[in-house]
């Protein structure tokens, strides 16, 4: 809005970033001493209500409860609204990434649009896909990225994870790579589209339009059925720690502290607590990671929190007061901010940098040797994913998947061929054989 410059247009005292912080910063001040004059000042608005300039003062005025007056003009359109304004202003993705996850704090109305890797094989398709969204909802974001196939297997896991067909934390979600080889072309593309304001019915009868005009069936696109399922979806995708996670992490890999945050999460749905109160730190971080057991579970969690309920609850209890001295920040920063945690199946961790720091400085003063120990973990999953190391987990994922083409295939012709044939070439018997072996 000011041409890429730290200066504003008609207000001499604005030239550097510092003076934005301290014009805010006493605007803040007014408000909160009941010093702000909303008869000396009025917010200009265009003919829909969209202000032109006085954000900082509506900002602080919806904080803080007080109201503002304007000046409309109806004849004006202001142009610089929505977020592709700010992507054409060159605004980081990150930062619209987080004004977007701020969103379903203020919303119960939002749905999301997935369009997979195999949408993304034919541009023409895609490209209507994305015009019939966009001329038959009103989208207020929408975000593009590029995943491996692990990523995508770790976000059908909590995608799906609640639905019975697709296995459970025993069988390593064993049907889940049926999921993920739908959807998964070797682009690894993933366009989220958010939109607000839709009934579910209207969402789910635009879905099935636009798989029938792709012709490939759940292949091609999916969409949230309610606001819990959106949280979910925006909590994963538009925090950088959460993709860093999905890329990175092996879940599955240590079942009895998987099933440890299950039973945490479940008890906190059963007493209505906010899950989004709650971060879990220590050993349960690098076990969801799939680095090492963790012996139990510690949580922190924002005051006024009911945390009575995990109370006699066996391996699962609030975090000694006296670790949080080994913390840079107090515990409510890393509670609130996406900067601090990434969310797995609903539940926030702390990120494997905090948990770093909070090792390190723990181990300089107490010299723990599980501390030592860990820093290495950490490490190791924090260090920038190479080519190689990129490629590494998706070796079980493929051998895996050409166990199951193989095991259809042989299925296939024990079944759909004729069982005489198979018998009289002496091939029935090695074939069932080789079935059974690779159902196992």
């Amino acid at each position: 809005m000011t041409g890429n410059k730290m200066s504003e247009l008609g207000c001499d005292d604005k030239n550097t970033f510092d003076d934005f912080i301290t014009v805010l910063d006493k605007l803040i001040e007014d408000f909160q001493n009941c010093r702000f004059d909303k008869e000396r000042t009025f917010i200009p608005v265009d003919k829909d209500y969209i202000p032109m300039d006085g954000a900082h003062r509506v900002a602080c005025a919806a904080y803080f409860g007080e109201q503002v007056n304007i000046l409309r003009f109806p004849d004006r359109e202001y142009q610089f609204k929505g977020y592709q304004y700010l992507r054409h202003e060159l605004l980081p993705t990150s930062i619209s990434d987080y004004m977007a996850l701020e969103s379903i704090r203020w919303y119960d109305d939002l749905y999301v649009f997935f369009l997979w890797p195999q949408a993304h094989q034919s541009a023409d398709k895609l490209k209507k896909a994305q015009e019939m969204i966009y001329a038959n909802t009103d989208v207020m974001y929408d975000v593009e990225y590029k995943f491996t196939y692990t990523a995508i297997r770790n976000l059908m896991i909590q995608i799906y994870g609640h639905m019975d067909w697709l296995g459970n934390i025993d069988n390593e979600f064993k049907n889940v790579l049926v999921k993920v080889d739908e959807v998964w072309a070797s682009n690894g593309k993933v366009q989220l589209i958010v939109t607000r304001g839709e009934s579910c019915e209207h969402i789910t009868k635009l879905k099935a339009q636009i798989r029938e005009m792709f012709g490939i069936g759940l292949s091609s696109c999916h969409s949230t059925d309610n606001m819990r399922e959106t949280r979910l979806a925006l909590n994963v995708l538009l925090n950088p720690l959460s993709r860093h996670f999905l890329e990175r992490a092996k879940p599955t890999t240590f079942k009895k502290s998987f099933k440890l945050v299950e039973q945490f999460k479940e008890i906190a749905k059963r007493h209505n607590l906010p899950l989004g109160n709650f971060i879990l730190d220590s050993s349960m971080v690098l076990a969801i990671y799939g680095a090492r057991e963790a012996r139990d579970l510690d949580f922190y969690s924002l005051q006024g929190t009911n945390i009575n309920v995990y109370q006699d609850i066996a391996d699962i209890e609030e975090h000694d007061e006296t670790q949080k001295q080994y913390y840079e920040y107090p515990v409510d920063d890393y509670i609130i901010s996406p900067e601090h945690y990434f969310v797995f199946n609903e539940v926030k961790f702390m990120s494997l940098q905090d948990l770093l720091k909070f090792k390190q400085t723990r181990y300089a003063q107490t010299k723990e040797s599980k501390d030592a120990g860990d820093i290495g973990l950490i490490k190791n999953y924090s260090e920038k994913m190479s080519a190689f190391t990129q490629w590494i987990p998706d070796l079980k994922y493929n051998y895996l998947r050409k166990q199951r083409a193989c095991y259809d295939y042989v299925y296939a012709l024990i079944f759909w061929r004729r069982k005489e044939i198979l018998e009289k070439i002496g091939l029935y018997k090695p074939l069932k054989a080789l079935k059974n072996l690779l159902r196992r």
